[in-house]
């Protein structure tokens, strides 16, 4: 489960508990396990995880390391890491109950180099060229504070260009998107791709075999993400990037151990290092369908 869509599937009771519980006193750790039973993956808030969740940062072309952003930065686990870069990181959130408890948890670990903020990455309150790097993690995840709309392409048109404002010539946007919920939900594919891909799943449900029923139809519900790279690519570019790179996250967030450029080459080269052989993976990339094989993307852009 990735770490920002987790947040946003949490109830306003259980938000308003978790502030509730560190505002008492309660270590933030401590108050994460109790209100959040099991809690996924990326909100642990072990250090590993966290330095995990920068492994990026090595691909990133930062012209300076003194101020970062992290927008949306729910319970705090990218800021935590940013923070071991940066000389200051501004954590920004519009749900009040996770920046009351991100102000607990950093006020916690003694971290004077994390400043925390409410308000909308949608307007976002800083000067144009404050920072050298803003992070979106998880984006498209939850709703935007303050928009009225929860539509995909709106929310990346009213949010790119303002991480766009507020970074530096030269600066560098980080923007994670999970795919691994309903394709649609993201981006949504043409009607033309979507009624194929409909009609193909429903195909499928006379192979005999249950589990290459359940892979295929996850591969053939894959192939609608064939445009999402190409989707968030143009809106990168109207929003002012001059630069932009993509790259698959394997096997998710919270776990980068693999960073794949978004090439036939590049993954073709990756599946040969995983020795899955010449079985139906090999075959997807070789065709240049490798969207289907993956849950996560990211995007550096640079202005």
């Amino acid at each position: 489960m990735d770490a920002r869509g987790a947040v946003s599937s949490w109830s306003d009771q259980a938000l308003a508990e978790l502030a509730a519980r560190v505002r008492r006193g309660t270590p933030w750790r401590q108050a994460l396990r109790e209100v959040v039973q099991p809690s996924p993956w990326g909100e642990s808030g072990q250090h590993g995880t966290e330095d995990a969740r920068g492994n990026w940062l090595w691909l990133a072309d930062v012209p300076r390391w003194e101020r970062a952003l992290d927008v949306q930065g729910g319970v705090g686990t990218t800021t935590a890491a940013l923070s071991r870069h940066f000389d200051a990181v501004h954590y920004l959130d519009g749900t009040r109950a996770l920046v009351a408890f991100a102000r607990a948890r950093f006020g916690e670990e003694q971290s004077p180099n994390v400043a925390c903020a409410q308000a909308g990455a949608s307007a976002v309150p800083y000067g144009n060229g404050t920072f050298d790097c803003v992070v979106w993690d998880g984006a498209l995840g939850r709703r935007v504070s303050g928009l009225a709309t929860a539509d995909p392409r709106a929310v990346l048109a009213a949010v790119l260009p303002e991480c766009r404002r507020v970074l530096r010539p030269g600066g560098c946007l980080y923007l994670g998107i999970a795919a691994s919920s309903p394709p649609g939900h993201v981006l949504p594919a043409g009607p033309i791709l979507s009624t194929l891909v409909r009609m193909v799943a429903g195909l499928i449900r006379v192979v005999p075999s249950v589990a290459w029923r359940r892979r295929a139809t996850r591969w053939v519900r894959g192939v609608e993400r064939l445009t999402l790279a190409g989707a968030v690519l143009r809106q990168l570019r109207t929003a002012g990037f001059t630069r932009v790179q993509a790259y698959y996250v394997d096997p998710s967030f919270e776990r980068p151990w693999s960073i794949i450029p978004v090439r036939r080459r590049a993954v073709l080269a990756y599946e040969r290092l995983r020795m899955t052989g010449a079985g139906p993976r090999r075959w997807l990339a070789w065709l240049s369908l490798h969207a289907v094989l993956f849950d996560c993307y990211m995007f550096l852009a640079y202005v």
